[in-house]
């Protein structure tokens, strides 16, 4: 039976699953395959990818179409990416070591990172000791918020959750420390539910009603019918100039994920001027993604079957597929533990 690690996304995750230390010594230099000669105005992201056994950031450069290592080391494995494109300096969080014991996740020796804006060097913030759970993500005013849970030392069925508020910088301005009985109310949730479903002008929303995905037009009162969807409603975004909607789903509990091809999620592109969906993508992983220009970036699949996708999504055109032998994505690797 095969089961899939918990991430919380949108760009979210929960720890849990087996040790990471098995090292693979069969490649020397990341795979990038290339399809289409597009121009993208962006000139370079940010990615982690698997390499000999760790969890590392790379850059991807579109003009040389190539690959080139931000943050590697052998004693620590990126758990997960902080990044937006021409935004914040980038942050990521990593441990030396993480998996379950029993039935609970532990995670050691835990560290946050951050990426200054031209990424030409790296530097750590802070050392976060051991944990059980452990997420990030950007709050509304633009600062990194770090929220993990720890056994509490006195009381093993209290756990305690930190939350730790970084500015750009990285200088810590915020500090706090909340005790849950997991006993009573179970594990605490780490990350609010993002509800990103009005676009940046206000004169788009979306809408779900018995798993179908509708378009709200602000001063009409229909709702236009987009697509029906399979998993849970994850995240939708408009393009800026508002004429594509990009919608994502996900479900991690689905009996699929215990069979050889799981089925966990789905990505749409939706033409509000031609009122239909233009293309999709099914299948296993999560389907992170982010929306630059004419492009939309997303991730696909597990383990060493996922890579990332660069789709033009003007020309129905895949404009590059990038993979590593130990598979990649742009928040974290998602992993089917065996």
């Amino acid at each position: 039976m095969k089961r899939v690690l918990s991430p919380f996304l949108i760009c979210f995750i929960i720890i849990a699953g087996c040790s990471n230390n098995e090292k693979e010594n069969k490649e020397t230099t990341p795979e990038i395959s290339q399809n289409g000669s597009d121009s993208l105005a962006l000139n370079s992201f940010l990615f982690v990818g698997k390499w000999y056994g760790n969890v590392g950031i790379f850059n991807y450069d579109i003009a040389s179409k190539k690959t080139a290592v931000v943050w590697w080391k052998t004693t620590e494995t990126v758990i997960t990416l902080n990044y937006k494109p021409g935004g914040n300096p980038s942050f990521f969080l990593t441990a030396k070591r993480y998996g379950k014991k029993g039935s609970y996740p532990f995670i050691n020796r835990m560290r946050l990172y951050r990426i200054n804006e031209g990424i030409t060097n790296s530097e750590k913030i802070a050392d976060l000791g051991d944990g059980i759970q452990l997420a990030a993500h950007w709050n509304d005013v633009g600062n990194l918020e770090v929220l993990f849970t720890k056994v509490d030392e006195k009381i093993a069925s209290y756990v305690n959750r930190y939350k730790k508020v970084y500015n750009t910088f990285g200088k810590l301005i915020d500090d706090e420390i909340e005790t849950y009985d997991i006993e009573k109310s179970g594990f605490p949730r780490l990350l609010p539910r993002q509800s990103e479903t009005v676009s940046a002008s206000g004169k788009y929303g979306v809408a779900v009603i018995n798993d179908t995905v509708y378009l709200k037009v602000a001063g009409e009162h229909d709702l236009k019918f987009v697509t029906p969807v399979v998993h849970n409603f994850n995240r939708s975004a408009w393009n800026d100039k508002e004429d594509y909607f990009f919608i994502s789903t996900i479900d991690l509990q689905d009996e699929s994920i215990k069979t050889n091809d799981p089925e966990t999620s789905a990505l749409y592109i939706y033409s509000i001027q031609g009122d239909s969906v233009t293309v999709s993508w099914h299948g296993g992983g999560i389907k992170n993604f982010f929306v630059y220009n004419d492009f939309i970036i997303f991730d696909d699949g597990f383990d060493r079957n996922s890579s990332i996708n660069i789709y033009n999504f003007r020309l129905n055109k895949l404009y590059a597929n990038i993979k590593m032998y130990g598979g990649c994505g742009l928040v974290n690797v998602p992993e089917v533990s065996r």
